[in-house]
C-alpha cells in the first residue's frame, strides 16, 4: 500500500517514519520543501506539489494546522481532491475542527473518495513507534476496509459516531481537558511565586495531591524551569483549539465560562510569545 503524507512537521515525519518501518511505501509534500526532503533522507518520497500525493496513494493522511489550510490542500491550490483516486481515503489525522470535516466528506463521497475523521491523542514518540490513541468518526464500513493502516499506526481506537466531525468533537473536548491542567498549572505556579513561599515545598504538595496527573508534573517541571521552546507542545495548537472549543460551546449552547478565560490568555501568551511552547501561559499570568 502507498501512503501519502501531507504536512510534514514533526508528527507528519514521525507517522511517515512508522509507516516505513512496517514496509509501506510512503510518499509525501510539505510546503517548505526542506520537510519533504527530510522525508526522502528517511527512504520515502518526498515530493514538488501536493496533487502529485494523490494521483499516487492509496490512503492520504492530511497533519495540516487548520481547517483554513485542510481546505486549501483538498479543493484549492492543492488541488489534491482533482488527483484523489475512487476507492482511496482521505484520514484528517489533524485537529481542524467538525465543520470542515462535515463539509469535505460529501464532496470526497462524490467522488468515490472514504473519509476518515481520525484525530490524535499522541506525540512524536509515540507516532514514531505507532503506538498513537486515534479518535474516530467514519462509517463503520469504511473503518473495516481500512482498520489495518489504522492498527498499525496505533494503540488505542476509540470510535466516537459515523458521521465526519464526530472525531474531532472528541478532540475538541480533550484539548480543552488538556487546557484546563496547563493553564491551572501556570496560575497556581505565578501564584505560589508571588506569596514568597518555599516553592520545591508547594510542588510537592501540589503532585502529593488528589489533583494532580502526569500532565500537571509536565507543564509544573517545564514551568520551574523555563523551558519555553523545544518541548514538542506549541502555544500555537492549544490556542487555535481553544477556539474552536468557544465556537462549538456556542453552536451547542453550553456555558464555559472557565474555557473563555484559558482562551483569552492563551490569546494573549500568542500576542507575546508566538513561537514559544504551551508554558509560555505562565508569563501572561505572572503579569
Amino acid at each position: 500500500m502507498t501512503v501519502g503524507i501531507v504536512g510534514l512537521g514533526m508528527m507528519g515525519l514521525s507517522i511517515a517514519a512508522n509507516l516505513l518501518n512496517k514496509g509501506y511505501d510512503v510518499i509525501g509534500y510539505d510546503i517548505n520543501p526542506a520537510r519533504s526532503k527530510l522525508l526522502t533522507e528517511k527512504g520515502g518520497q518526498g515530493l514538488e506539489h501536493c496533487a502529485q500525493v494523490g494521483s499516487r496513494a492509496d490512503a492520504v493522511i492530511l497533519m495540516v494546522f487548520n481547517a483554513q489550510q485542510m481546505e486549501d490542500v483538498l479543493f484549492g491550490s492543492g488541488k489534491l481532491a482533482d488527483t484523489l483516486k475512487p476507492g482511496s481515503v482521505v484520514v484528517v489525522t489533524a485537529s481542524v475542527g467538525k465543520d470542515v470535516c462535515e463539509q469535505a466528506a460529501p464532496r470526497l463521497a462524490a467522488q468515490g473518495i472514504d473519509f476518515i475523521d481520525a484525530p490524535l491523542m499522541a506525540s512524536c514518540e509515540s507516532a514514531l513507534s505507532g503506538d498513537m490513541h486515534i479518535i474516530l468518526g467514519a462509517k463503520k464500513s469504511v473503518l473495516e476496509k481500512w482498520r489495518s493502516l489504522l492498527d498499525d499506526m496505533s494503540e488505542e481506537l476509540y470510535f466516537m459516531g459515523e458521521l465526519p466531525g464526530q472525531g474531532q468533537m472528541a478532540k475538541t473536548c480533550l484539548q480543552t481537558f488538556f487546557s484546563f491542567t496547563f493553564e491551572q498549572a501556570s496560575e497556581v505556579m505565578a501564584l505560589g511565586e508571588k506569596c514568597h513561599i518555599d516553592m520545591e515545598e508547594l510542588y510537592r504538595l501540589l503532585d502529593n495531591s488528589p489533583a494532580s496527573s502526569v500532565l500537571f508534573q509536565i507543564a509544573a517541571q517545564n514551568i520551574k524551569t523555563r523551558t519555553f521552546t523545544g518541548t514538542n507542545n506549541p502555544l500555537s495548537i492549544l490556542d487555535k483549539d481553544m477556539k474552536l472549543s468557544l465556537c462549538l460551546g456556542k453552536e451547542l449552547d453550553v456555558k464555559m465560562p472557565g474555557s473563555a478565560g484559558i482562551s483569552a490568555a492563551f490569546s494573549e501568551a500568542m500576542d507575546k510569545y508566538p513561537a514559544e511552547d504551551i508554558w509560555a501561559t505562565v508569563k501572561v499570568a505572572e503579569n
